[in-house]
């Protein structure tokens, strides 16, 4: 099995191992519903695999 790193992790936040980073993190996924920071991230993610489900190509607002 591969192990992804931080970079990877980031770039594709709907793989089994963001989860899992993020809760040796100690984040629960209700904090991502609940939290307004962490909400931002949520919102972020699902857009970005939206676009990847409709065959575009995800334009990140940091660059």
């Amino acid at each position: 099995m591969i192990t992804l790193g931080k970079d990877e992790i980031a770039k594709y936040p709907f793989l089994a191992d963001a989860g899992q980073y993020l809760k040796d993190k100690g984040f629960t996924l209700q904090q991502f519903g609940i939290d307004p920071d962490l909400k931002i991230s949520l919102e972020k993610a699902f857009n970005r695999v939206q676009v990847s489900a409709d065959g575009k190509i995800y334009k990140s607002d940091l660059i």
